[in-house]
């Protein structure tokens, strides 16, 4: 699958370093419960990548986005085969945006806050006793 972000308009320039890092993120699922995990942004040239994080999850979406007139715009995919488009204001370390899936006619939030410098990322496991003795839950590392 193959998704595609078409901005019209100056040539790319490198990539905001400053954007980088690691983020604490909230949001609203479409069933309209409440998420949190962490998405890691990497710069790389003139665009990043992202990976999600969901410590109830193994899925860990994957995309690539941009920054353009303080907003970043990525696009991505999970496991399900989603494609979803986000587009963050930039607050110092906090992006605020809003997020859609293809398909869906609806538009969710979603908030990433930037975490100190050597924040590392749990990586979800399935351990055979999870949480209250569930079979195949997951926990995190």
């Amino acid at each position: 699958m193959v998704l595609a972000v078409v901005v019209i308009g100056p040539s790319a320039q490198a990539a905001d370093k400053s954007l980088a890092g690691v983020y604490a993120c909230k949001g609203t699922n479409p069933d309209g419960q409440q998420y949190a995990g962490f998405v890691e942004i990497p710069a790389t040239g003139s665009t990043y990548h992202a990976r999600w994080t969901f410590p109830e999850t193994a899925d860990r979406p994957v995309g690539a986005g941009f920054v353009r007139d303080g907003r970043f715009v990525i696009g991505y995919s999970n496991a399900a085969g989603a494609v979803i488009v986000a587009v963050y204001d930039i607050h110092g370390k906090t992006l605020k945006g809003h997020w859609t899936a293809v398909g869906s006619g609806r538009i969710w939030d979603e908030t990433l806050e930037r975490q100190p410098a050597g924040v590392t990322v749990p990586d979800p496991v399935v351990s055979p006793h999870g949480p209250h003795g569930a079979p195949g839950a997951l926990e995190t590392a």
